[in-house]
């Protein structure tokens, strides 16, 4: 008597070559997603150096005496170039890539009651009795709050173009020359 033997059952060509498609598209899936979390682990940490150096700004402006607020505002108009990244003992600047650059803008009234929110009723930041004056008309010497916007930016790399964070905000100095 013959025995036979049992059949064995093997993939054939298009399945191999299907499973081998599906897996490519998986691996390429995987690594995509691997850059893509990096490049936007890279943009996260430049955004939160960006935020500390701009509150760290802010903090400069707020210890200033206020008679000088308004010249250093005016000093740093243009933009400029953010201090190499071992200025701070914490390194808290490292995200930054070096050509990064920041500014402030003295906002005038109109400005000013724009940013904030007071259109209907315009800011009078010298006291003259004219509110919402723009920028020609307004006094800055003689604000005793100083509206100032803030910015900070930063190369978006290979996309090209910048990345910007910017923020306004009154600065009430805590020291005052009366």
């Amino acid at each position: 008597m013959r025995t036979r033997m049992p059949a064995t059952r093997a993939f054939s060509m298009l399945e191999v070559m299907f499973a081998v498609a599906i897996l490519t598209v998986a691996i390429f899936g995987v690594l995509a997603a691997v850059g893509a979390n990096a490049q936007l682990r890279e943009t996260t940490r430049a955004s939160d150096a960006a935020a500390k150096f701009l509150r760290d700004r802010m903090e400069l402006y707020r210890s200033t005496e206020i008679d000088d607020v308004v010249a250093l505002a005016q000093s740093e108009t243009s933009w400029t170039g953010v201090p190499a990244a071992n200025t701070r003992a914490d390194g808290a600047y490292a995200g930054l890539p070096p050509t990064a650059q920041y500014r402030v803008v003295l906002l005038s009234e109109a400005e000013a009651s724009a940013a904030f929110g007071h259109a209907s009723t315009p800011l009078d930041l010298d006291h003259d009795e004219t509110p919402g004056e723009d920028g020609t008309e307004s006094d800055p010497a003689a604000y005793r709050i100083v509206p100032l916007r803030f910015a900070i930016r930063w190369p978006k790399g290979a996309s090209g173009g910048w990345s910007t964070l910017e923020t306004s905000t009154f600065i009430y100095p805590t020291v005052y020359t009366d």
